[in-house]
């Protein structure tokens, strides 16, 4: 939670060197605080992997 995508990165690189694969992406403090969990999550996840993966 408010962490820069350059801090990000760092942690990124050190899973993908071990053949993890991730995304990150960062957020207003803002829409996490009021993120509506009732489904949002899993209609995120899905446009990112529209195979269902």
């Amino acid at each position: 939670m408010g962490s820069k995508q350059k801090h990000l990165k760092r942690y990124a690189d050190h899973y993908t060197s071990r053949e993890f694969h991730g995304v990150t992406f960062t957020l207003p403090t803002s829409e996490i605080v009021s993120y509506n969990v009732r489904g949002k999550a899993e209609k995120n996840v899905g446009m990112l992997c529209p195979g269902g993966e």
